[in-house]
C-alpha cells in the first residue's frame, strides 16, 4: 500500500513504514462496537503511558515535555533528546517525597494487551538526573537549550502517605506498580521546580 496516510489506502490495516495501533473498544446493546485506532510511525515517535503522582501542582502547566503540556496520559514521543519539567509545591506538613513519575512505550495487540517493558521507560530513580531548583527559574527553563547545573539533585525521599480509600491513594500506588521511585528534598516546603533531560533511542527495526 502507500505510505501515504491521506490516500486511498488509508482504509487498510496494514503498512511497510506505519503501524495501526488500537487504544480502546467499546460494545453496546445492539451488538455493534467500536475502535479507537491511530496510526504511528515506529522509526520516528513512540507511543508512551505517562503515570504520575506530585504533590500539590503549581500552575496549569505543571508537567510539560519540551515546553508543551502533553495532548493526553498517552502521547506521541519524538525519537531523540528531550526534557521532562514540572512545577511543584509542598506543604510542611507533606515535606517528604514529592514526585513519583513513570513513562513507558506501550504497544497494544487487537485484543488489547500491553506491555510496560517496551523498548523506552523513564522512572524516577534516585540516580542525580532528576534535578529541582527551590527559587523560581528563568523563562525558558521548560526546554533547552537551559543550563541546570547547579540545581539540585532530588534524592529517594518516602511520600506521606494517603489516607483510606482516595484517589490519591489509587494514584500513589498505580505508579509503585510502575517501579517509580519515590524523590524529593529532605525538609523543604514551598515551591519546587524540576526537570528531567531523557532521549527516546533511535529505532531498532522492530527487533526485540
Amino acid at each position: 500500500m502507500s505510505d501515504d496516510l491521506n490516500g486511498p489506502d488509508r482504509f487498510t490495516k496494514r503498512s511497510s513504514r506505519y503501524v495501526l495501533e488500537e487504544h480502546s473498544h467499546c460494545e453496546v446493546p445492539a451488538g455493534c462496537g467500536g475502535v479507537v485506532l491511530r496510526w504511528i510511525e515506529p522509526a520516528a515517535q513512540v507511543p508512551v503511558r505517562i503515570h504520575v503522582f506530585a504533590r500539590r501542582p503549581v500552575g496549569a502547566r505543571w508537567v510539560t515535555l519540551d515546553g508543551a503540556v502533553p495532548e493526553s496520559v498517552r502521547p506521541l514521543v519524538a525519537r531523540g533528546a528531550h526534557v521532562l519539567a514540572m512545577a511543584l509545591a509542598v506543604d510542611a506538613d507533606n515535606a517528604g517525597g514529592v514526585l513519583s513519575f513513570a513513562m513507558y512505550e506501550v504497544t497494544e495487540t487487537r485484543r488489547g494487551s500491553k506491555s510496560p517493558d517496551g523498548g523506552f521507560a523513564l522512572r524516577t530513580a534516585d540516580d542525580g538526573t532528576w534535578r529541582a531548583s527551590r527559587v523560581e527559574p528563568p523563562e525558558g527553563w521548560r526546554s533547552e537549550p537551559f543550563d541546570d547545573g547547579d540545581w539540585e539533585p532530588l534524592v529517594a525521599l518516602p511520600m506521606t502517605e494517603p489516607e483510606g480509600r482516595s484517589s490519591d491513594r489509587w494514584r500513589i500506588d498505580d505508579v509503585r506498580r510502575q517501579g517509580a521511585v519515590e524523590l524529593g528534598l529532605p525538609g523543604h516546603a514551598g515551591r519546587l521546580w524540576v526537570r528531567r533531560r531523557f532521549e527516546v533511542p533511535a529505532f531498532d527495526g522492530g527487533a526485540r
